[in-house]
């Protein structure tokens, strides 16, 4: 780490603690998907995937809390509600756990799932008689999973418990979403969902709204002229990146396109967070746009592009660049921490508003490395089995 003290909302900012990873049967490969995701946090705990098992330590400690075994293949995704975690490996049934007892609640038949995702309430506008109201949407969080390269997607209702002890309970609410007219050829490449609405993206150029109340496409989105690569959502707008260097900002509810960014190479990934849009690019360029005129706030050069692991929110961004893995502060558009990453590489990376949490890999050796922003309990007590 850089020498100098740098701060978080003037909060101390330090190297917490390092976790080695248990050895892989296969030196050779990740413990997770090239692709695939190998992190996700809760408020005081790290999930982490070490092939087909699913490691729970304490993010205060660095101690071990649940081994989760169950897949038969390496897990490819991971997904967080509360205390509830959704799992997904290449050619198994999808796994359902409870984080704090580290019980399987219950495996889904959908194998193979390579996009995973858990749909949080929310107040978002809907149509009703031309009228935009505000409606809470989903009504239960929802589990939507689809395969890479297909064309079919299944949404679950999760009916969360809290934690009286009774277990989550998941209930399919639509039938497999299949193109059934024109654009046969939409195949899954891109996802994402928010509110009752999902979105895909194709190498076909076309973009899709989905309704997963009422089980249906609502609009096909067509205006690219290369492979969709990344699509994203907000409250009314949907965003589509393609490699023909745009990204298109769309209307969920009348599906017009309403502002094209025109960009100077195509585009890896795109990602929102309230105020900001930031985009990677194949030349290795990081673009942070302001939401609400769409100007170019600042442009990163150098970022290491090859896994797509860059995480921003309103007030952080984290990227791996010239061998270093960088904190950046994205309103102010200067460096806040440097941690030298010698021969190792960051498989991924994760954030919370306490933690900063890098899936190492060096070599056969893997190690989490867990920075802290603040001095006290993230959730203001000490236990480390909370979730």
């Amino acid at each position: 780490m850089s020498s100098a003290s740098s701060s978080w909302n003037g909060q101390e900012f330090r190297l917490h603690i390092s976790i080695d990873m248990p050895p892989s049967s296969d030196p050779n490969e990740p413990p997770f998907g090239w692709l695939g995701q190998g992190v996700a946090l809760t408020r005081n705990h790290a999930i982490v995937v070490a092939t087909k098992t699913i490691l729970v330590y304490s993010l205060l400690s660095g101690r071990l809390i649940h081994s989760l075994k169950g897949h038969t293949s390496v897990v490819e995704r991971l997904a967080v509600y509360r205390d509830t975690l959704v799992s997904a490996s290449h050619n198994s049934p999808i796994r359902v756990w409870d984080l704090a007892s580290g019980r399987c609640l219950r495996t889904l038949s959908f194998g193979g799932a390579y996009f995973l995702s858990i749909v949080k309430p929310e107040l978002v506008e809907v149509e009703q008689k031309h009228t935009l109201v505000k409606e809470r949407w989903p009504k239960d969080p929802l589990v939507v999973a689809s395969i890479f390269d297909g064309d079919t997607f299944r949404v679950w209702k999760l009916e969360y418990s809290g934690r009286d002890g009774s277990k989550a309970n998941l209930d399919g609410i639509s039938k497999d979403m299949r193109n059934l007219d024109a654009y046969d050829d939409h195949r899954v490449h891109c996802l994402a969902a928010r509110g009752r609405f999902v979105l895909t993206g194709s190498y076909n150029c076309t973009v899709c709204i989905w309704d997963v109340i009422m089980g249906q496409r609502k609009w096909i989105l067509i205006g690219h002229t290369n492979r969709v690569v990344s699509v994203d959502l907000d409250e009314g707008q949907a965003y589509s990146g393609s490699q023909d260097s745009t990204i298109r900002i769309w209307n969920v509810h009348t599906g017009d396109c309403s502002y094209i960014l025109k960009l100077t190479s195509p585009i890896l990934e795109a990602r929102l967070s309230h105020s900001y849009l930031v985009s990677l690019h194949h030349d290795g360029t990081l673009c942070v746009h302001n939401l609400i005129d769409h100007k170019l706030h600042y442009r990163l050069t150098s970022v290491a592009d090859w896994l797509r692991h860059f995480l921003h929110d309103d007030y952080k961004l984290c990227f791996q660049s010239n061998g270093s893995l960088k904190l950046w502060d994205m309103r102010n558009n200067r460096l806040i921490m440097e941690y030298s990453l010698g021969n190792a590489d960051a498989y991924d990376i994760q954030f919370t508003d306490s933690f900063l949490v890098a899936y190492l890999r060096q070599d056969s050796k893997m190690t989490i490395k867990v920075w802290r922003f603040a001095d006290e309990k993230p959730d203001g007590s000490s236990n480390e089995n909370g979730i």
